[in-house]
């Protein structure tokens, strides 16, 4: 099998440390007092009733959302020097796919706004077409790699999404809901990408309703109204 494309150097500490973070929209305040640290190699999962704000706080993670109060420190956060990226990548709801570019040319088009290299004719090189074309094997969809992203069936554009994600260079992974449309194959699919990240160094932040493939090394339970969270710490045998 074709290795998945290497993270950047592990530093020592936390990706990310969220510190009392309040966060108000339209006035009102949506979450409170948010607290947690998510390491290297581990999974967090977000829990909650629908409008408890896992979303929300997925998006505050990804710098999408503003924050009134408290920190977000650490590689993974959304403030980092200005030529510095965020060591992180980010799954929301939707695909985020082009409908009218292929399967292929989707990928392409990810690893092009990652800033990788061109060619002095300005093609992209070959390195980069091997990756996109083992990220497009590992979800199954080698054989759909010429296909517009509009032909692909909501299963396989969830597919083709995680495709995208595993060859994003953050470490820190921020999922909202990334089983939705997944057959049985795809959360087997899922369960893989997840595990080769976590053994490379990564670390994830997962909102589902769906049970996880593997426990989550850290459940952090939202609760309705003014949101505020509570990290407990599974313990994980072998």
């Amino acid at each position: 099998m074709t290795p998945a494309r290497p993270l950047p150097p592990t530093a020592p500490g936390p990706l990310l440390l969220v510190q009392r973070v309040c966060v108000r929209r339209g006035g009102r305040l949506l979450l409170r007092d948010i607290s947690f640290s998510v390491e290297p190699g581990e999974v967090t999962q977000l829990q909650g009733a629908n409008g408890s704000g896992k979303s929300s706080l997925l998006r505050v993670l990804a710098g999408l959302v503003p924050v009134e109060a408290g920190s977000l420190t650490g590689p993974a956060a959304p403030c980092v020097a200005a030529d510095q990226r965020p060591d992180r990548a980010y799954l929301g709801h939707h695909n985020g796919l082009s409908p009218e570019l292929t399967a292929r040319e989707n990928l392409m088009l990810g690893l092009r706004m990652e800033g990788g290299p061109r060619s002095a004719a300005g093609a992209a090189p070959a390195s980069h077409q091997a990756s996109t074309q083992a990220a497009l094997a590992r979800v199954g969809l080698a054989h759909g790699a010429n296909m517009p992203a509009r032909r692909l069936s909501q299963g396989q554009q969830r597919r083709l999404a995680l495709a995208r994600l595993s060859l994003a260079p953050g470490r820190l992974w921020l999922l909202d809901e990334p089983l939705n449309a997944l057959d049985t194959q795809g959360e087997a699919m899922f369960a893989e990408l997840l595990h080769r990240h976590l053994a490379s160094g990564g670390a994830a932040v997962i909102a589902t309703h769906q049970p996880l493939p593997a426990p989550a090394h850290h459940t952090l339970r939202l609760t309705a109204a003014v949101s505020s969270a509570r990290q407990t710490t599974d313990v994980l045998t072998p």
